[in-house]
Parts: C-alpha cells; structure tokens; sequence
C-alpha cells in the first residue's frame, strides 16, 4: 500500500517533468517501459508450454470454494467471453462517466443518475453472467470472490482511485 502511494506521488511529479520537456514523451516513456516489461513478462510468465499444447494431461478436475466440481478440459482453448467483457466494461464506463459528471453537473441531474444506476445494475449482471460461463472462459472466476483476501485487495485498490473521482 505505501509503495503505491509513493507511486502515485512519484507519478505526478515524473508527469510534470515530462511535460515540462514536451507532451510527446509521455508517450515515448510508456513505450520504453512497457516494450522491455512485455519481453520479459513474455519470457518469466509460467504457462507458455501449456499455450503451445504441450498438455501433461488432457482433462483435469478442480473444486471450487462453494464445492461446486468442474472438469476442465485442458485441450480446449479458452473462448472469450464478449458477453462478459460487454458488461463489465459498460459497468465501469458508466461508473466513471457518472461520477465525473456528478462533479461538473451534480448529483442530482438525471445526465449524472442514469449512468450511476445503469453501472450500478450491470455489475450485478456481469456477476450473474459470470457464474452461468464455463470456468475456463470466465473474465473474472466467480470462485475468486470467496478467497477472503481478494475483496479486500479490491477494495484496498479502489478506494485510492474513487478519491481522485470524487475530490
């Protein structure tokens, strides 16, 4: 937590500085961090002999938290779940855009509350689409929500950026 704070802080300033020298390097830094940070992703990331279909077994069976026993079956490609993604990402847009607006508009306009309501439903529906897709194709393992830590990482994670939203 400290150390994305002093990220955070570290990040203003290097984006002040960068501007200072000119807008167009903000885009060549990110290039410079992010093309050597995909290589070695690329080469550290365990799983590259699974996605190149060197299987040590063809089918394998897991449980999930709630008890539920899912038979994987590790020859087939996982499908991207477009439905999924839909919702999940028209949930955030509509978020952000609603609460940006609350600031420039107010809360109390309907241009602000329809974004935050229509957001706020669709989160719910990406959940409930999410436990109705295979394990293997879902975006975010419904599974995932009752390993105690992660709500709390989530949480721990947003609360920072909702600040910048809403001050």
């Amino acid at each position: 937590m400290a150390l994305a704070l002093l990220s955070l802080k570290l990040g203003l300033i290097l984006g002040g500085v960068l501007l200072l020298a000119s807008y167009q390097w903000i885009f060549h830094l990110v290039a410079i961090c992010c093309i050597p940070g995909a290589i070695v992703a690329a080469l550290l990331i365990p799983g590259h002999a699974d996605a190149l279909g060197n299987h040590e077994s063809d089918s394998a069976t897991e449980t999930a938290p709630d008890g539920t026993t899912y038979t994987i079956d590790n020859t087939r490609k996982p499908k991207m779940d477009f439905l999924g993604l839909l919702l999940l990402t028209a949930a955030i847009v509509l978020l952000i855009f609603g609460v940006s607006n609350g600031n420039v508009e107010g809360f109390d306009r309907a241009q602000t509350l329809a974004p935050l309501i229509l957001g706020v439903l669709l989160f719910p529906a990406f959940f409930l689409w999410e436990r109705r897709v295979s394990p293997v194709d879902t975006l975010i393992d419904p599974a995932m929500w009752s390993v105690r830590n992660f709500l709390v990482i989530v949480i721990i994670g947003l609360v920072p950026n909702l600040w910048w939203f809403l001050v």
